[in-house]
């Protein structure tokens, strides 16, 4: 695993929870969802420091760990991700003043969820078949980016493909399965994978 920054002046600002189980949707937001995976959906509330929109890449092979007590499964992110996110609007609604931002963002991260934060929808693939799926009581941290080797194969034969049905969200679920819960990657996942178009 090798270790997964936000750009400077970019921090988390909360919890990183789980989407609604049903919608995808994610509280006070209207953005819609990066990705494609079904089971683990989550929120990730973040604060722009900079003044100025900033781009953030989350990389394919990202990947996330449930950290609530249970068995929530932990995700995967299959798709490279590029978002630019406008600067944090302070100073209405209950928010924080600017310059009160850089000496609080630290101790805010284990606190209540900033109101002000932008909301990112990801929606990742599941790493653990056994274990339930996302939902909003359901808490993640991010672990990194992956470097397992199987795991990589199967995100080299994705890139440039674009995963837009059931179909093919299925492909790749039981690819990662064969990976996590069996032996590995068969003919029969490789040969799916490569039916899912280019984009």
């Amino acid at each position: 695993m090798t270790s997964f920054t936000l750009p400077e002046g970019v921090r988390l600002a909360g919890t990183i929870r789980g989407a609604d189980e049903v919608s995808g949707l994610c509280e006070n937001t209207d953005a819609e969802g990066h990705g494609s995976g079904v089971y683990v959906r989550i929120c990730v509330p973040l604060e722009n420091l900079t003044g100025g929109p900033v781009q953030i890449e989350f990389p394919a092979g990202l990947v996330v760990v449930a950290t609530s007590e249970g068995r929530a499964q932990n995700g995967l992110l299959i798709e490279r991700t590029l978002l630019t996110l406008p600067p944090t609007v302070r100073g209405g609604g209950g928010c924080r003043r600017p310059e009160e931002d850089a000496q609080q963002a630290t101790s805010r991260q284990d606190k209540a969820d900033d109101p002000c934060a932008h909301i990112v929808p990801l929606y990742l693939y599941c790493l653990n078949e056994e274990r339930d799926p996302s939902n909003p009581y359901i808490t993640y941290a991010i672990a990194g980016v992956t470097t397992d080797r199987a795991l990589q194969e199967v995100l080299r034969l994705l890139e440039g493909r674009k995963v837009s049905d059931i179909e093919h969200v299925s492909a790749v679920q039981n690819a990662l399965y064969s990976i996590t819960e069996r032996r590995g990657v068969t003919r029969e996942d490789i040969s799916l994978i490569n039916r899912i178009p280019k984009a």
